[in-house]
């Protein structure tokens, strides 16, 4: 562990696999992670807010990342790594350099008085090819061309989130686990997925203004995740779809929110409805992105299509 204190010293932090392993597998064995008592810091990852209690983040092989504890008490932090190095850069301001092997890596602070802590489970990706179509023998198909559409930027991924048997059920927040995001093409591990952590830094909102309005749920089904271009031509989705490129998630409207003893696309109109009323929860951001609403077919319930863009798309009801 290094605190503040450690002005400008440079500590390389690899922990033993066995405590590795065992900080990995308490993520994902806590089932109980969202009744934990909130931290009263945010953890900030490229000046980018995560989940208090529990978040997650997606890095290149050796990349720079830093760090920043905001709000809390005003004492020096302390935080450990898995693997990696840790350069302290001021009063609770870190810089970490990610390991140049693809995997796991959880990073925890923890408060000056040793209350609270919160943990990042840092997944370090595996680079893209631009060439290949299957990374692993895992099939990913080809990113439509780098282009601008409704002043949304869309280039290929630079890297994938490898997901192993060990690893799928890795938290990434709370209430969310790396399988929820999984492609639902067939095919073997490893597998690999895209995501953005504001993409469930959204859902956990969305899922905490659900529970506030008295229903007693433990997470939000998702009807889909991640899609690799491969699948998303073979379901004649658009080439441009957010869901390439880990922005977007269907979210099933399986809660009855208007109390009328049935589900149908009344709730996923209701659902929508909370998603863009998100902004009076202290989230400034949520009137962007993308929000459709859709009913019922043979094939699936009513859903809700939620998404980070930049920009700000609406449709359906």
């Amino acid at each position: 562990m290094i605190t503040s204190r450690s002005r400008g010293l440079s500590v390389t932090l690899v922990l033993c696999l066995m405590s590795a392993t065992a900080a990995i597998q308490s993520s994902v064995d806590n089932e109980d992670a969202g009744s934990a008592v909130t931290p009263p810091f945010e953890l900030r990852i490229h000046d980018r807010p995560l989940a208090r209690e529990l978040g997650a983040a997606f890095i290149l092989p050796r990349e720079t990342v830093p760090l920043e504890v905001v709000g809390g008490d005003t004492g020096p932090h302390g935080i450990a790594a898995a693997a990696g190095e840790l350069i302290a850069e001021g009063l609770n301001r870190w810089i970490w350099r990610a390991p140049a092997l693809a995997g796991l890596y959880p990073l925890t602070v923890t408060d000056s008085r040793g209350r609270h802590s919160t943990t990042v489970n840092a997944f370090v990706m595996v680079p893209a090819s631009s060439a290949a179509s299957r990374l692993n023998g895992y099939t990913i198909g080809q990113y439509p061309p780098r282009a601008v559409k409704h002043d949304v930027l869309y280039a290929p991924p630079d890297a994938f989130v490898e997901v192993t048997t060990e690893n799928q059920g890795a938290a990434l927040s709370p209430h969310f686990r790396l399988k929820d995001f999984l492609c639902k093409q067939a095919g073997s591990f490893p597998k690999y997925v895209v995501l953005r952590e504001e993409l469930i830094v959204k859902l956990e909102r969305l899922l905490r203004v659900v529970r506030l309005r008295g229903f007693d749920v433990d997470t939000l089904h998702l009807m889909s995740g991640y899609r690799t271009p491969s699948y998303n031509r073979a379901i004649g989705n658009v080439a441009y779809s957010m869901h390439l490129w880990g922005g977007a998630a269907d979210v099933i409207a399986d809660i009855d929110l208007n109390h009328d003893q049935r589900i149908d696309r009344r709730d996923a109109v209701m659902l929508a409805g909370l998603v863009d009323g998100l902004a009076h929860d202290g989230d400034s951001d949520a009137p962007r992105g993308g929000l459709g609403v859709y009913g019922a077919t043979q094939a699936h319930g009513p859903f809700v299509h939620v998404d980070v863009r930049p920009a700000t798309a609406r449709w359906g009801d």
